[in-house]
């Protein structure tokens, strides 16, 4: 299980979409995602509204 952080619970849902299909694409260009990732999203005026972390720090 990653540590997810959004700006709203509604979010999370196509959050988990967009980084389950960021993995997938990452893993099929050949990057070794096995010491986990941190995705962030922005949005268009610089505010984070996402941060998907799954490094084995967050996932023991």
């Amino acid at each position: 299980m990653a540590w997810t952080w959004a700006t709203s619970a509604a979010c999370n849902k196509n959050f988990d979409d967009i980084a389950t299909g960021m993995a997938s694409f990452l893993t099929r260009e050949g990057v070794r995602l096995h010491q986990g990732y941190l995705l962030n999203l922005y949005g268009s005026d610089g505010t984070r509204l996402h941060s998907y972390d799954t490094t084995p720090v967050h996932n023991p």
